[in-house]
């Protein structure tokens, strides 16, 4: 890790990154943005001008959780920088011990447990709105891929918790955003059926595990 070895090395000597570019192809970050053109599989006719909403309705989400984020954090945590600094190490499963401590140390001496539990929702949407993010999900060649689907289904969550925290349903608004990506297999869902689908397998596995459990 860049940090460890920095730590152990230490500096020898500073260079400046030139704005806009990448290492993966001479277009910048075009690639996880637009059609630059650059792929890693898939015939060159394919045109990747999906990204552009793709990335739009995303990011917009990204907007939407930091924003109630900062509007919220504060009724629930002392610091509400701190404490989603310190978070990560919590994700994603939140262990209870931890939580527990986590709580002791950042939570507000008044916070009930009903607060934890939405308190923990809001820190959730959080970090699944920046996995929505993931950038593997733009490197590659088509929306119907296997990357864009697991960061829709991030985004589908972190709309749930959003949804559930403060009664605001958004995903219209993502939808909108999201509209105009269209993949090259014509067989394949263009991303606002594609995103339904993912949500509607997503609901039916919770209603099948529920049975089991049951």
């Amino acid at each position: 890790m860049p940090g460890q070895i920095l730590a152990e090395e230490g500096c020898c000597g500073e260079v400046e990154i030139a704005p806009g570019t990448s290492w993966s192809c001479p277009h910048g970050l075009e690639r996880w943005r637009g059609h630059c053109g650059c792929r890693a599989g898939g015939p060159a006719s394919w045109s990747q001008a999906w990204k552009t909403p793709l990335r739009e309705a995303l990011a917009w989400l990204r907007e939407q959780a930091a924003l109630a984020w900062q509007r919220e954090a504060v009724g629930f945590f002392q610091d509400p920088a701190r404490a989603l600094d310190e978070a990560v190490d919590l994700f994603p499963d939140y262990p209870r011990p931890a939580w527990e401590a986590f709580l002791g140390r950042h939570g507000k001496a008044t916070l009930a447990e009903r607060d934890a539990a939405r308190a923990q929702g809001l820190l959730e949407a959080q970090r699944l709105s920046l996995y929505a993010l993931t950038s593997c999900c733009f490197f590659f060649d088509d929306l119907s891929g296997l990357e864009p689907a697991q960061n829709l289904r991030f985004a589908g969550k972190a709309l749930e918790l959003l949804a559930g925290f403060d009664g605001t349903d958004r995903t219209a608004a993502f939808l909108e955003r999201l509209g105009p990506a269209r993949g090259n297999d014509p067989l394949a869902p263009a991303g606002a059926d594609l995103f339904a689908s993912l949500r509607s397998e997503e609901h039916t596995s919770e209603l099948q595990s529920r049975q089991v459990i049951s």
